[in-house]
């Protein structure tokens, strides 16, 4: 409004060495250009808000798959442990060293032979494939290189936590903890076969397979720190 005042303020003083008709039309259409600007403008604070509220509340399809095999494999690491936890290697609740050592041992070869298996698969396909043969620092590789690659990575970074999280379960553990290093391993192996099964089709087939491998070993680190926490306090 203030603006429309002072373009009415200058049709009303035309300029006297002009002989032209005074401006007037020129005027009032700049201020009511100005204002119709103003009112089209939509409010942006509440705009984006909305967006950014809608975009975290929805999850696509890939999202959705995912979820659900993270959450079944949970599932099925609750379960399997509940059931483990019933078994009991010795009628003592002190098993002795020599026993927790092998449990340990025992239990940490499976998680090794997965590992060596990826080792394998890749080695094998880098001989047979001129592409790949000079390994990854010299090419980019084939994408069967690529995944193979990569299934290799995920099961080191997944068994250097998992070898330490068993031994410290196994020497730490009652006798009913340590039925669940052995069910953990077993988990850790049909998980890795199913992670490679579903590997290329997508993520939310690899979603199961990879928690069922990490979730075990998640359940086992938190059971291992409240075991460490209370041998000290």
């Amino acid at each position: 409004m203030e603006a429309y005042c002072i373009a009415s303020r200058d049709a009303a003083l035309p300029n006297p060495r002009s002989s032209g008709p005074p401006p007037t039309g020129r005027a009032r259409l700049t201020c009511y250009s100005r204002l119709r600007a103003a009112s089209r403008r939509p409010p942006l604070s509440s705009n984006v808000g909305q967006h950014k509220t809608g975009r975290a509340m929805r999850l696509d399809k890939t999202q959705h798959g995912v979820a659900r095999g993270m959450g079944s494999a949970l599932a099925v690491a609750v379960a399997v442990f509940l059931v483990a936890r019933q078994v009991t290697f010795f009628n003592s609740e002190a098993p002795d060293l020599w026993f927790r050592m092998k449990v340990a041992a025992l239990s940490s070869l499976l998680p090794t032979l997965t590992l060596f298996a990826c080792i394998a698969r890749l080695a094998r396909h880098r001989f047979f494939t001129p592409e790949d043969i000079q390994g990854s620092a010299e090419s980019s590789g084939t994408r069967k290189a690529q995944i193979l690659q990569s299934l290799l990575q995920n099961t080191l970074e997944q068994g250097s936590v998992a070898l330490p999280v068993y031994a410290a379960v196994s020497l730490l553990g009652s006798n009913r903890l340590l039925a669940l290093v052995p069910a953990a391993a077993a988990m850790f192996v049909v998980g890795r076969i199913l992670f490679f099964i579903g590997y290329a089709k997508g993520a939310p087939f690899r979603a199961f397979g990879f928690a069922l491998t990490f979730y075990p070993t998640v359940l086992l680190l938190l059971i291992a720190v409240a075991l460490g926490l209370s041998s000290v306090v």
